[in-house]
């Protein structure tokens, strides 16, 4: 699940000066809090910037039209997010840190119009779109910012659209080092586990499950909005399924030194170890070609990649509001 866009609720002189939209801006944020996206749509109209406006209405807007999109899978509110985005890095000074955060919601809001438009007809690696989302994502993180926003979503777009849960991992760990406690680096973090568990043996697919649901009750405690802690609650449960005594995950673990220390290449370990072993290396969907799992691989040693590995457990079905 993705981190939801910068806007500012309190800014300063970050908000325009000629209207003060800060009560609708808090009324939207808390709707979207607790997934009740109509609602945040219709105070959304009303802050609707005009043209020539101050940056930072469109800033907003924008950020707030993306993730309200995002949940109402409403692709035209999201490309309508985009443009608003847009016009605000045209005008915000590069130096400054709204730019870095901007460049966060384009990268966000490109990742959401992506999905929604590929969703049904599966993900695809090679795909220009996902480069730019890649890029615009890299963009953002080497502003060096302390938030692990960025780091997470580029994660998740790693994991989601490539199957490179090992690689994504690294970012959430990176996120993780700037704020321990960030509940949906976290909780992506256990989900990146939980989809790692699929290709390995059972033995193995049950200790990592561990690991997976310690990082999803972790996120619990901090707290997160509503779509995103129903989902990973679906998460959460199906893990318990598979323990005959479910009470041996209040135990919690984590697992260390997963790669040795002459493999720290994520990518080139992660596809020469599935070469080996024949592993499907992208366990999200049947649909999904190999060559979409590694990403950058194709010819002849992506062909390679064709065995479909017997699975720990069946893909969980996830219903979202």
């Amino acid at each position: 699940m993705p981190n939801r866009n910068y806007y500012a609720v309190e800014m300063g002189d970050f908000i325009s000066t000629h209207k003060d939209p800060t009560p609708s801006y808090r009324r939207i944020d808390h709707f979207i809090s607790v997934g009740d996206y109509k609602s945040a749509h219709n105070e959304l109209i009303k802050i609707k910037p005009s043209e020539g406006v101050h940056y930072s209405e469109d800033f907003n807007y924008g950020g707030f039209a993306i993730d309200i999109g995002d949940g109402l899978a409403d692709l035209d509110l999201i490309k309508e997010g985009i443009d608003h985005t847009r016009k605000a890095l045209d005008q915000i000074p590069e130096e400054r840190d709204e730019y870095a955060s901007a460049l966060f919601n384009l990268g966000s809001g490109l990742d959401s119009s992506f999905k929604q438009t590929h969703e049904r007809i599966g993900y695809y690696a090679g795909h220009q779109d996902l480069e730019i989302i890649k890029s615009v994502y890299r963009k953002a993180i080497s502003w060096g910012s302390s938030d692990p926003r960025p780091l997470v979503n580029y994660g998740n777009l790693l994991n989601g659209q490539l199957g490179r849960a090992l690689e994504a991992l690294e970012w959430y760990d990176k996120g993780i080092a700037l704020v321990p406690d960030h509940a949906l680096a976290l909780a992506n973090r256990g989900y990146a586990k939980y989809q790692m568990a699929k290709v390995v043996s059972k033995e193995a697919g049950l200790l990592i499950l561990h690991e997976a649901y310690s990082n999803i009750q972790k996120s619990f405690e901090v707290g997160m909005d509503a779509n995103p802690t129903k989902f990973f609650s679906q998460i959460a449960s199906h893990i318990v399924s598979f323990y005959s005594d479910p009470s041996v995950l209040d135990e919690v673990i984590q697992c260390e030194n997963a790669l040795p220390e002459d493999k720290k290449d994520i990518q080139t370990f992660y596809t020469l170890f599935c070469y080996d072993h024949q592993l499907y290396l992208n366990p999200l969907g049947k649909r999904h070609s190999c060559e979409a799992a590694i990403g950058g691989y194709s010819g002849s040693f992506g062909q390679s990649f064709r065995k479909v590995s017997d699975t720990l457990f069946a893909p969980v079905q996830v219903e979202l509001v």
